[in-house]
């Protein structure tokens, strides 16, 4: 763990830095992660980094949930994780927006205020979270699975990844393409959550309920990550 200490460190600002040392013990759970840690302590640019951080995250996410969570089960070419608890398991891919468009320059005194569009593009953005999703599809086809992903992105929401998985939908319905086997939800969340309700976890089902996943939505949904990787922290500790 000394070269991923150091990684990151490099890496990252001392915040995040911090943070994520301090759940290294839990890490070190996840079964069979060997040949992802080396990848993540190889990394060299920031985003990189973040995207293995983001399948660390899910992992975690998983973890403190008291899920079992092997790492690669299926090899390089499958899915991230293999999550297991209570006698059922499920396949986890996982995958993080990062941030492409630009958002809207900062304004001078005499600057007219920028519009709705100025901050995103919610065509634009229901297209990016359409074509992230089902570039998974080939590697959760044949088993029950979750695709879970992350968001950095400040102008893309729930709402747009929501409407992706609408479009899915509608196109599974219409033959466009077959929805993989097994295929059960898309996971998604972000640093940010409802100022009301805290919620940052959403799951959009795909499959009918009776599914392994389909008990685990609840949960997931009631979650507060951070809260959750804290907890993982406390339990980790000599």
């Amino acid at each position: 763990m000394k070269q991923l200490r150091q990684t990151l460190t490099d890496l990252l600002a001392p915040p995040e830095t911090h943070r994520w040392i301090s759940l290294l013990p839990a890490v070190e759970a996840i079964r069979n992660l060997a040949s992802k840690l080396r990848l993540i302590e190889r990394a060299t640019d920031v985003e990189v980094l973040r995207d293995y951080l983001c399948e660390l995250r899910f992992a975690l996410i998983f973890r403190s949930l008291g899920f079992d969570v092997e790492a690669e089960p299926m090899g390089k070419k499958g899915p991230d994780f293999r999550v297991d608890r209570d006698g059922k398991a499920a396949m986890l891919e996982c995958t993080r927006f990062c941030r492409i468009y630009p958002g809207p320059p900062e304004l001078g005194v005499t600057d007219p205020l920028p519009t709705l569009g100025d901050y995103g593009d919610p065509r634009r953005d229901t297209e990016k979270a359409f074509s992230k999703i089902i570039s998974k599809f080939p590697q959760v086809t044949g088993f029950d699975s979750i695709v879970a992903v992350w968001n950095d992105d400040g102008d893309l929401e729930e709402f747009e990844v929501g409407e992706a998985v609408g479009h899915i939908r509608s196109d599974v319905t219409a033959g466009r393409y077959p929805l993989p086997l097994g295929l059960q939800a898309v996971l998604y969340s972000s640093p940010w959550s409802d100022v009301t309700t805290r919620k940052q976890i959403f799951c959009f089902e795909l499959a009918p309920p009776g599914r392994p996943a389909s008990e685990w939505f609840e949960e997931l949904r009631a979650l507060v990550v951070e809260e959750a990787l804290a907890r993982l922290v406390t339990q980790s500790a000599p």
